[in-house]
């Protein structure tokens, strides 16, 4: 759990920084690479599940096969992912805070 929170303040971080809305989810993208999220409690699975899904879905509409193709990506659904990135992450934040020993 302890990892998982690190990565949830590092996203965090980097949604706060300035700079272009691409290179942000990027990085975010990166920090959801192999994530154990196994202690979760279920809301907080399914909340993981519509918002990552959703996000896959605008990736799909998308030439999409490296980091570097996200220029394709416009600003609008750049922002749109940003915010479902926000809210995974706030329930992740929230589910770990409230279930910890």
């Amino acid at each position: 759990m302890e990892e998982l929170l690190f990565r949830m303040i590092t996203i965090k971080s980097i949604l706060s920084k300035r700079g272009p809305q691409k290179d942000k989810v990027i990085e975010i993208a990166k920090q959801f690479g192999g994530l154990e999220i196994t202690h979760l409690q279920p809301s907080t699975k399914k909340t993981l599940e519509s918002n990552l899904g959703r996000i896959n879905q605008i990736l799909t509409s998308y030439p999409i096969n490296a980091f570097e193709d996200y220029r394709y990506i416009p600003e609008h659904h750049l922002s749109e992912m940003l915010k479902l990135y926000r809210k995974v992450c706030n329930a992740i934040i929230r589910d770990v805070v409230n279930h910890s020993n």
